[in-house]
């Protein structure tokens, strides 16, 4: 059994493109060490959005406290 607080880490990032058949944001299997470098991956055409989904897209920061999205 996990005891609270036995399992830190260091905040991370993702991406997710908006799926337009769900209506709702898709997460890319990836993750970065910051906003900037999920921007960067991006920009380059590294990460593209799945067929289903638009070019719509967003950083999610995750942290053991939660997701939330990078204004």
């Amino acid at each position: 059994m996990r005891r609270h607080g036995s399992v830190r880490f260091a905040a991370y990032y993702k991406i997710q493109f908006y799926n337009t058949r769900q209506l709702a944001w898709q997460d890319v299997q990836r993750a970065f060490a910051t906003p900037d470098e999920a921007r960067a991956a991006v920009a380059a055409g590294t990460i593209m959005p799945p067929p289903q989904c638009s070019d719509s897209y967003r950083i999610m920061e995750i942290t053991e406290r939660g997701r939330q999205p990078v204004s």
